[in-house]
């Protein structure tokens, strides 16, 4: 991750320890561990980090005169050959579960539909409770994509007292939601899409306000920086008791604790071995989020036949997925983005000379 000249290598480990953080969670929720009960909180500081650095590659480029075509397809390039992928995986999930007739499994008129609502990146308007039923963790990515449209469209004009009125009216719908359903999750449910929007929308304004307050990042040494990330990995493992105290520390990790440390890893700088481990945790953060949903159901499907021990197989499969998801990063993910961006780069001339 770059911002000016600098490698934020420290926030590329935070969005990979993030990243493991909800593959844990889902994990123990699949085969029924307290592992990172918390980790939905992961979400946040996605969106946080997702609007600092789309703030640093692209403020000053619209405000230059980007066109808004060109952006969403730099924005589209980058984002989507994964998102194919893992609507198809998740599809190849939902064949299996209708053949066995899971009680989850979507009926064919549904499947259909949901597997074009995907891949067109949007929500499925009928047949299920969830926005996304392939591959549910997709639903942060839609609002990614929606928040990017509105970056582009309104929010990089706004100064910064207009995007703090906006984190704030954010912020007062995400807590109002909070108190009145009993949880700040909202986790890609149509009955929590409000709350969806509206924790998008904060994160994301504060990132780009981060970005704004940004200075020269400082170096720091190896044991500050794996200090903090495990701080960040402790912040979505502590688990309050206690429907009340659960939002209030959500609220308290949205709000503050999470900004707090993507400001802290915009502004410091690390090098050597550790530096290349960071890069590698960021590199493997997104595919392995895209894949993980619709393989980890697979894959339990077929260790329960076996009889395999529950924390065996969260040993077996975080290795393999890990394993995979650098696979699929760097042998599909970074070639197709390199060939379709340089088929872009070589339309633009004809294209230009039609007009």
């Amino acid at each position: 991750m770059k911002t000016g000249r600098d490698r934020l290598h420290l926030l590329d480990g935070m969005r990979g320890i993030a990243a493991l953080v909800v593959l844990l969670l889902h994990i123990g929720w699949t085969v029924d561990l307290p592992l990172f009960r918390e980790g939905y909180l992961a979400v946040d500081f996605f969106f946080a980090l997702s609007g600092f650095v789309v703030a640093s590659a692209y403020e000053d480029r619209l405000a230059a005169g980007m066109s808004l075509p060109r952006f969403f397809e730099t924005r589209i390039i980058r984002l989507y050959p994964l998102l194919f992928l893992g609507t198809i995986i998740g599809a190849v999930k939902m064949i299996g579960q209708m053949a066995t007739h899971d009680d989850l499994a979507l009926s064919t008129g549904h499947f259909l539909i949901a597997i074009g609502s995907g891949l067109l990146v949007l929500p499925v308007p009928v047949g299920s409770i969830y926005l996304f039923p392939l591959n549910g963790p997709l639903w942060s990515l839609f609002l990614e994509i929606w928040v990017n449209i509105l970056f582009a469209i309104i929010l990089f004009r706004l100064d910064n007292k207009a995007l703090i009125a906006v984190a704030i009216l954010a912020a007062v719908t995400i807590a109002r939601n909070a108190f009145l359903s009993g949880s700040a999750n909202g986790g890609g449910e149509w009955a929590t899409v409000y709350t969806d929007l509206a924790r998008v929308l904060f994160s994301f304004s504060v990132g780009m306000l981060l970005f704004r307050c940004r200075a020269r990042a400082r170096r720091i040494s190896v044991g500050k920086a794996v200090g903090a990330l495990l701080a960040l990995a402790a912040l979505f493992l502590f688990h309050p008791s206690g429907t009340g105290a659960q939002i209030l520390y959500d609220l308290a990790c949205m709000f503050i604790i999470i900004p707090l440390f993507v400001f802290a890893g915009s502004r410091c700088r690390i090098g050597g071995r550790f530096a290349g481990m960071c890069s590698f945790l960021g590199d493997i953060s997104y595919p392995l989020y895209i894949i993980h949903f619709p393989l980890l159901g697979m894959s339990w499907f077929l260790a329960r036949r076996i009889h395999l021990d529950p924390i065996a197989f969260a040993l077996t499969f975080t290795s393999a997925i890990v394993i995979l998801a650098a696979l699929i990063g760097r042998y599909y993910d970074q070639p197709i983005r390199g060939a379709i961006g340089g088929w872009a780069r070589a339309r633009r001339p004809i294209l230009a000379a039609r007009q």
